[in-house]
């Protein structure tokens, strides 16, 4: 069994290694479950909360949250194609997480699951690691550059606040000459605004 797989299973609290059959016993049991959970339980609350969204409705949203698909005519696996209401193929998280669960559940292979979503192999592994390390969550896309100032580390940040009231250039100096460290007057003023 691949890690990918181990995590999806661990993911409902089951882990170590898990025999093809015990594996099959458990996906039936997940899916009767959700079915019965689903009529059963959820049912009263279902009819009052749960509203038609059109595709048009949907695809604005995405467009806000930046989460559009951006090829989903290329999209071609069997579940998207069919046109039904809930897949949706200009969702990419949702494109990248059926991409994986073809792969896992339906034992498609790597290159296959890759192609029908519109994904090269190389993209698999990195859509399969991100969700190994963070979940669903690793399914959206990181901000791309930097994810910060990297200058402004905690010493740095406590050095200037202990310095007397000055310039933000005589900060600077006197930054560079303490830590070694050179620093742009613009960002201390941009700290010191904070």
């Amino acid at each position: 069994m691949s890690r990918l797989s181990l995590t999806f299973y661990a993911r409902s609290g089951i882990t170590g290694q898990i025999s093809s059959t015990v594996r099959s016993l458990l996906l039936v049991a997940a899916t009767r479950a959700a079915q019965y959970l689903t009529r059963v339980s959820f049912d009263h609350m279902v009819a009052a909360e749960v509203r038609p969204v059109s595709h048009e409705s949907r695809r604005q949203a995405l467009e806000i949250a930046k989460l559009v698909h951006p090829r989903p005519e290329a999209v071609s696996a069997a579940l998207f194609a069919q046109g039904g209401p809930f897949f949706f193929a200009s969702d990419k998280v949702q494109v990248k997480y059926e991409m994986l669960r073809a792969h896992v559940v339906d034992h498609r292979s790597v290159s296959a699951a890759a192609s029908e979503h519109d994904y090269s192999r190389a993209e698999f592994y990195l859509v399969a690691g991100a969700f190994e390390e963070a979940g669903m969550g690793g399914l959206l896309d990181e901000r791309r550059g930097r994810k910060g100032p990297v200058k402004l580390t905690p010493e740095v940040r406590d050095f200037l606040a202990s310095l007397a009231p000055c310039s933000a250039s005589v900060a600077a100096s006197a930054l560079e000459g303490e830590l070694g460290v050179r620093l742009h007057p613009r960002s201390i003023q941009r700290l010191r605004r904070r």
